[in-house]
């Protein structure tokens, strides 16, 4: 299909694809080929059932006379399933059905949400949602060795089956239907090594590091590290390395980077799908960096943005991110992107946070101290946590001040700032602190409720132990 398509002086162009003239004025002003889409996606989401959408469909078909849907007969038996669909018979094949919707509701009464605001509802705040874009990682490599069709296929369908476990998994745990009976999220696309999704704002990073872990975990195939990699490894990771290190047995032959958005319900999509992609390709150069010969790191990475209000960045993100989290100096103050682990690290800090009842007031008078440099945002934190009540301030300082990685500034070794490592591994000069990440994410990240917490029903069978099961069943599902 070519970028224009020439639209006549008394043509409007379709409003889906912008592209081709269209053919018809309304409901929605769509070209036959978005009007054809538009059809069949509504009649596989089953909102054909609705009276509302029967009659715009009806509409659709008479102004298209010379086309019909095909039936399952006419594709060969294959029918048409969308993402809900395939979600249910995954947790139906796992036994987690209960675990999801708990012993009193049927899945088969849950339906997909209708717009963005039943996603927006489940999130706390509500109002809401997150972008999330995944991408695979060091597989090209892999693929220049390819030799037949049929190892590309085997290759391709493995990896979208890890991603699709991956991603089901994660909804499963820490998701549940809205009140609304609706599932509470919507799978825009899961195909070759990429994923876009759509969730609840204060869900998020729960799900981006269930995600990644659990496609990490899928391709475990490294060897157990030999002692001299250990330290090197070790630079990887800026919260807890050493006891990372110890806890690793195996690295990833793929991974998954990871940008997501966190913003209002209101803000367009299109414009969450460009900035998504901007943080994905930050968290993708995250990774080949940490893939050098020097480190050595094979895992995942992740970059996100909370956007509170809808705000136009013109330039680039990269460029945006350089102006908007940079002092006077070269001191940076963000810690992004993380690795997966990190990333957790970062929720057991911010959890730190709200468990010792940090100020709300406090913390933004701590987000305008950093701007006015390391000594002055350092003793702004360091009267704050003094005023904590007796006992709050000493597990905020192990997460903060123990936990993470670095050279503390000057001021008695103590403070929220982490020295950037030099490549040529002389003196650092230049430090990045957590402080404003923490602030920015602060409203988002709460205490775990994943499905582990949730009492299942007594009569489940938990089948899911045995991962061959579950692939079998995404392989069957993907093939319709």
């Amino acid at each position: 299909m070519p970028t224009h398509v020439e639209i006549g002086p008394y043509q409007q162009r379709c409003e889906s694809c912008e592209r081709r003239p269209a053919i018809i004025p309304r409901p929605r002003v769509l070209c036959e080929a978005c009007a054809r889409k538009h059809v069949v996606g509504r009649i596989t989401k089953k909102d054909s059932g609705r009276q509302s959408e029967q009659q715009g469909i009806e509409y659709y078909l008479r102004s298209l006379p010379d086309w019909k849907p095909a039936t399952p007969d006419q594709n060969g038996g294959w029918k048409l399933k969308d993402w809900s669909s395939l979600f249910k018979e995954y947790l139906q094949a796992v036994g987690k059905v209960n675990c999801y919707v708990g012993p009193n509701k049927d899945v088969e009464e849950i339906g997909g949400p209708q717009d963005l605001e039943d996603i927006a509802d489940a999130s706390t705040p509500q109002g809401f949602i997150t972008f999330i874009y995944a991408d695979g990682n060091n597989m090209g490599g892999y693929l220049e060795n390819v030799e037949t069709p049929a190892q590309y296929r085997q290759f391709s369908e493995r990896v979208f089956i890890a991603l699709q476990k991956a991603a089901f998994d994660a909804l499963a745990k820490h998701l549940s239907p809205t009140e609304k009976d609706m599932h509470p999220f919507e799978i825009i696309s899961i195909g070759g090594d990429d994923l876009l999704l759509i969730v609840p704002g204060s869900k998020a990073f729960d799900i981006v590091h269930t995600i990644g872990t659990n496609f990490d975990n899928a391709f475990n195939s490294h060897s157990k590290f030999a002692s001299t990699e250990r330290d090197k490894l070790c630079k990887s990771q800026r919260y807890t390395p050493k006891e990372w290190v110890d806890e690793q047995c195996r690295q990833p032959a793929f991974s998954l980077s990871l940008g997501f958005v966190i913003a209002n319900v209101h803000t367009p999509v299109g414009f969450l799908e460009h900035l998504a992609g901007s943080l994905l390709k930050s968290s993708k150069t995250r990774a080949k960096t940490l893939k050098k010969p020097g480190i050595g790191y094979l895992g995942g990475t992740v970059d996100f943005l909370v956007l509170k209000s809808f705000t136009t960045i013109s330039s680039e993100y990269a460029d945006f991110r350089k102006k908007f989290y940079k002092t006077d100096t070269e001191n940076a103050l963000t810690m992004r992107s993380f690795t997966l682990h990190e990333l957790w690290g970062f929720m057991e800090t911010v959890r730190a946070f709200r468990i010792d009842e940090f100020p709300r007031s406090q913390l933004y008078q701590l987000r305008q101290s950093l701007q006015l440099g390391r000594r002055t945002s350092t003793l702004e934190y360091l009267y704050f946590r003094s005023r904590l009540r007796a006992g709050k301030g000493k597990r905020l300082r192990q997460e903060l001040e123990s936990n993470w990685q670095g050279v503390p500034n000057i001021l008695d070794g103590q403070g929220p700032w982490y020295a950037i490592p030099k490549a040529d591994g002389t003196v650092p000069t230049d430090y990045e602190t957590l402080l404003f990440d923490i602030i920015e994410a602060y409203e988002f990240i709460r205490e775990s409720d994943s499905a582990e917490n949730r009492e299942p029903d007594s009569t489940e069978e938990e089948i899911n132990s045995d991962d061959s099961s579950d692939e079998n069943t995404l392989a069957n599902n993907s093939k319709g």
